[in-house]
């Protein structure tokens, strides 16, 4: 297995610098794995920046219709484990992980990165919508833009992602390597 998720990573940044980051809201997305429509088993190579600092990291992301995997590991062990089958999210993480660390979100980040535009738009909740090209998306709650995601391929994990969370001050560089099975 690779090492820790790009999800894994933001929210570790996250929680490092909690006092400066307001409270969130419950998270966005929770699709069912086949609304993706395809199966994927990818290896990433994520780069976090937040605060001035950044981290690099690795993530193994398994999807077919029945079930979502994702395992990460930093610095030899195993920090997250998070499945979700479209109904039921389970999770475990590692103790030494700040609380802020929830498997709700990295779900939710996963699926507006990943998805197709229009499964996500379908689910958003009222007052959210989400501007979608071929190289760019843009979330936004009411008129606030809330993220701003860039690609450089299609389907999106073919190139690079620049996921950017305006409201909590993140950026995600997402770069995957499809797995041979």
């Amino acid at each position: 297995m690779s090492v820790m998720p790009a999800w894994v990573a933001l929210l570790v940044a996250a929680g490092l610098s909690a006092c400066s980051t307001p409270s969130k809201p419950p998270a966005l997305l929770q699709l069912a794995p086949a609304t993706l429509g395809q199966a994927l088993s990818l290896q990433q190579r994520v780069t976090v920046d937040r605060d001035g600092q950044q981290h690099t990291l690795d993530a193994v992301l398994e999807v077919d219709h029945d079930q979502l995997t994702l395992v990460g590991m930093a610095l030899g062990q195993r920090v997250l484990t998070l499945h979700h089958d479209g109904t039921q999210l389970h999770s475990h993480t590692h103790p030494l992980l700040p609380s802020q660390v929830q498997a709700a979100d990295i779900l939710s980040d996963l699926q507006l990165a990943l998805w197709p535009a229009a499964r996500i738009v379908e689910a958003l909740p009222t007052g959210w919508r989400l501007d979608a090209t071929p190289t760019t998306r843009t979330l936004f709650q009411g008129q606030q833009r809330v993220a701003e995601i860039h690609y450089t391929a299609q389907p999106p994990w073919l190139g690079r992602i620049e996921l950017h969370n305006l409201r909590y001050e993140y950026q995600l560089t997402i770069e995957s390597a499809m797995q041979e099975n």
